[in-house]
């Protein structure tokens, strides 16, 4: 159930305040809003409690800045958060020395939710500030007013503070304490030993309690039962200490330090019991005496020192506790109690044993702490350290120990074991447009589903990132691992509800079974990856059984993945262009880049060869700026070379397209260059802008409104929407050349590329078609109306050197329409 959110929301556009709304509700709130517009509704609505105000920064008749004027002027103490798609850097920041506590641009909401938990948090940590100054008022007037000596010190020992009482106790004026230490107050009744103790009980945290002898100012000696604690702040740093002690040099005071002692120990939750050399107790406080089930009316005498300790506790506090009590004065360790419902209390126990003025052990006493939440806390650490944190499934190291023991066991049995490496297809591109957030769910949600295609014998273990891996233990025959596999296949495909969508997922499995193809979990989870590779290779959604033969293929690909790295520091990759030309007058129009790679030993290569692995490896995101920026550097050359101006058109990947920064990144490499933003034209695959609507057509109309020209390539083989398109700011329609190469020989090809044309037209776009390789695709082109071709009938794309003249020249192709 979300959490109900009073929400007082400053903001004049009804669409925006739901878009907030919404973002609350998918955050985990129930918001109650309560929008307004001007100065007067917000006096009425602070008449009201709100747990958050959310604010656009500037209305018709009404801003953010006069709304934090007006709380201050109500003295109300709202967490205040700006929510605007238009204020700049410095006004934001205005705002926020204004008083606002935090501001999120519209295109990030995403933020909202964080920022108001964070907020929430903040403004309850306010209050509870002021509640604590108050009750630190009262506390000082308590201080001041009280009987007993108080001190107060910085953690170095020297006194900040020092009450009147103990100005009348000890002859020593707050002047003359100030700045100086306790040693002031030094009778030489103690050894030096005794203040190394208490200052490193209290060095470490501890609570010191006991009976010290002073001094007054005058010489004479008096008694102080004292307690010295430790201050720490929210981070558990000893900020001061805190010195509290009253004169018992008579029997009264004696007898009242005696009871307060009692009520302390009959208080605390700690475990209290004293035993004589027999082990009978002769005291127990509360907690211990509803540990042994005794009313308060009870004897004690009736009870053991060992008497509600579990029976190892027992065995080992009678074998080994007392006895090197008895020879150490202490022992300490792990015990555990009984509660009255048979529960076990893991305790930390002290077992003291008292000496005479002649030496001998005259008692016993014993101290245990609740140590429940420690070992609940170690228990969790201990799971947070062998499980994965976002799925909760074993980690690889669980994994490792699991594989381990199932090779024992197959091993003394003869079974064989099934590793199967699982590996979710294209889920980088999820991640990259529905982002991380809805990433993890989606790999939690399919994380369950691959337990649920398991054996309860088996093993499921996330990897690392978005692969899996499965032990399945005693595997007797194929139909066992045929069984998982179909399972696994099943409930991994079917559809997952993220964001508002059906999102469907595929995975390619990798199969290496023991003894086989290894003997060993190194061996094994190798093989299984290697087999799932392959599995990918053969266009994923597949399962592979591990082969030798897939050795020889994996170091192949590894091999080409070094030599790309190498490449990308080496600059070994250049760019061809491929001129379009225009249909009209057969003159060439633009250019599209298109990236080559000069291989020192195989020559020059096609992108079809390597463009996989670096979107697989993740290098196609340097390597995509570079061809952005080899790119607008050749432009600059040609306006150098003072050649006609034309249009380069650059290919964009997925996680370049993704990125939130893309068109402000290409700005600034443009405007570095000195050329107009709309030579270069960025082409988005309709696929990619369709895989995220809302994101794309922000991405795209960033990139519109800094003057760069956009286009959609491989159009008609996406679905595209075309009410959605018809809002983007698109201005080429690039035709896929699988329509172009069917554009004869199919009536319904033609059909499509001619409403493919038209509807480009309508939109005001340009449309190209793509693989244009004879003079009939260019002269049914032309009839239908397209405007522009690209293809091997005109040019193959060229060196940049070999494009100059056709630019100086103004070269037409090969071919004139008929």
């Amino acid at each position: 159930m979300n959490t109900p959110l009073r929400v007082l929301i400053i903001e004049d556009s009804e669409d925006d305040a739901l878009l907030v709304a919404r973002a609350l509700r998918a955050g985990g709130y129930d918001p109650i809003l309560h929008r307004i517009e001007n100065a007067s509704r917000m006096e009425e609505a602070l008449q009201h409690p709100w747990d958050v105000i959310i604010s656009d920064y500037t209305m018709p008749s009404f801003s953010t800045p006069q709304a934090l004027r007006l709380l201050q002027r109500k003295g109300v103490d709202i967490p205040f958060i700006m929510v605007s798609g238009t204020v700049g850097e410095d006004r934001a920041v205005q705002v926020m020395k204004a008083g606002a506590h935090d501001y999120i641009m519209k295109e990030q909401l995403s933020r909202l939710v964080p920022a108001v938990r964070r907020e929430l948090r903040e403004a309850k940590l306010r209050r509870e500030r002021v509640r604590a100054q108050k009750q630190l008022q009262k506390l000082s007037r308590a201080i001041e007013q009280t009987a007993e000596c108080v001190f107060i010190t910085n953690p170095d020992g020297i006194i900040e503070y020092v009450n009147p009482a103990f100005e009348r106790l000890t002859g020593f004026t707050s002047e003359e304490a100030m700045r100086n230490s306790p040693r002031i107050l030094r009778s030489g009744q103690h050894s030096a030993s005794f203040y190394r103790d208490m200052w490193r009980t209290l060095k470490d945290g501890g609570v010191f309690r006991g009976m010290v002898i002073n001094r007054r100012k005058n010489g004479a000696l008096f008694y102080e039962e004292k307690v010295i604690t430790p201050i720490k702040d929210s981070n558990g740093v000893i900020t001061h200490f805190v010195s509290t002690g009253q004169n018992i040099s008579d029997r009264m005071e004696a007898e009242t330090i005696r009871k307060r002692l009692t009520a302390t120990l009959e208080a605390t939750t700690d475990f209290v019991a004293i035993a004589d050399l027999q082990g009978h107790l002769l005291y127990a406080n509360a907690a211990r005496r509803s540990v042994l089930g005794l009313a308060p009316e009870d004897k004690v005498g009736i009870c053991t020192l060992s008497d509600g300790h579990t029976e190892w506790a027992s065995a080992k506090l009678m074998s080994k506790a007392i006895p090197t009590a008895m020879q150490e004065d202490t022992w300490s360790g792990e015990l555990a109690l009984i509660d009255r419902d048979g529960l076990e209390i893991p305790v930390s126990e002290v077992i003291i044993a008292h000496r005479g003025p002649d030496g001998e052990v005259q008692f016993f006493s014993a101290i245990a702490r609740n140590i429940s939440e420690r070992k609940r806390l170690e228990e969790e650490l201990a799971y947070r350290a062998s499980h994965d944190a976002l799925t909760c499934l074993p980690n690889r190291s669980l994994l490792l120990d699991r594989m381990q023991q199932a090779l024992a066991y197959a091993r003394r049995y003869n079974h064989r074991v099934g590793v199967l490496f699982v590996d979710l297809d294209r889920f980088k591109r999820i991640n990259d447009t529905l982002g991380h957030h809805a990433g993890d769910t989606i790999l939690r949600t399919v994380a369950e589903r691959i337990c649920q295609g398991v054996r309860r014998s088996d093993t499921v273990s996330r990897h690392g990132g978005d692969e899996f891996v499965v032990i399945a233990a005693q595997v007797f025959d194929s139909n066992d691992l045929a069984s998982i596999v179909s399972k696994i296949r099943k409930t991994v495909s079917e559809p997952i509800k993220v964001k508002n969508r059906q999102v469907v997922l595929t995975c390619s499995i990798g199969i290496a079974l023991y003894p086989f193809d290894g003997e060993d979990t190194d061996t094994l989870l190798k093989n299984a990856d290697t087999a799932m590779y392959q599995a990918k290779e053969n266009g994923r959604n597949d399962f592979q059984y591990y082969t030798k033969e897939m050795n020889a293929q994996s170091h192949e690909m590894l091999n080409l993945e070094e030599e790309l790295r190498r490449a990308v520091k080496a600059g070994e990759f250049v760019l061809h262009y491929q001129p379009q030309v225009d249909l009209q007058t057969g003159a060439l129009s633009r250019l599209e880049a298109l990236i080559r790679w000069q291989h020192p030993e195989r020559g020059m290569l096609a992108p079809g060869t390597f463009i996989p692995v670096l979107e697989e490896t993740g290098l196609i995101e340097p390597v995509g700026e570079w061809v952005v920026r080899e790119a607008v550097r050749q432009c600059a050359v040609w306006k150098e070379m003072e050649l006609p101006p034309v249009t380069v058109a650059v290919n964009l990947s997925v996680r370049q397209f993704a990125n939130l920064n893309i068109a402000e990144a290409i700005e600034r490499i443009v405007t570095e260059a000195g050329i107009p933003p709309a030579c270069l034209e960025l082409e988005i695959t309709e696929s990619v802008l369709m895989a995220d609507a809302f994101d794309g057509a922000e991405a795209l109309r960033a990139l519109s409104q800094r003057g760069l020209r956009v286009a959609v390539d491989d159009f008609g083989t996406g679905y595209c929407a075309l009410h959605y398109l018809r809002r983007l700011p698109v201005n080429t329609l690039k035709v896929d050349h699988s329509f172009v190469s069917d554009l004869e020989g199919d009536p319904t090809t033609a059909a499509i590329v001619s409403a493919i044309i038209t509807l480009g037209h309508d939109l005001g776009c340009k449309v190209v078609a793509e693989g244009v390789e004879t003079l009939a695709q260019c002269n049914h082109l032309h009839r239908l109306g397209c405007d522009l071709a690209q293809g091997y009938l005109y040019y193959r794309p060229c060196p940049p050197e070999e494009i100059e003249p056709l630019l100086q020249g103004g070269n037409h192709g090969h071919y004139k329409v008929q």
